[in-house]
């Protein structure tokens, strides 16, 4: 789901899943803070390093139900027709 106001952009991206244990949202974006076998613990960090890059920020909600949701902020930049 998108959103977009004056001044950003609000990208919502949830899942049905198991959700996150509550003792692992605190470090969720670290570096290598993954313990899964086979992950490697760079997904969220990166996704995090990208979006500051763009003044942007993300972080996670609890939904009600199941599952997990992050949100995602990107400035808005109107398009200039005085590009020089």
């Amino acid at each position: 789901c998108t959103t977009r106001s004056f001044d950003s952009v609000l990208l919502s991206i949830s899942d049905n899943g198991r959700g996150i244990p509550s003792e692992k949202i605190p470090s969720l974006f670290d570096l290598l803070a993954n313990d899964q076998e086979k992950a490697t613990g760079l997904s969220l960090w990166l996704c995090q390093h990208i979006i500051h890059r763009y003044d942007g920020r993300i972080w996670y909600e609890q939904p009600n139900t199941v599952g997990c949701r992050f949100i995602v902020e990107l400035p808005f930049y109107a398009e200039s027709t005085n590009l020089q």
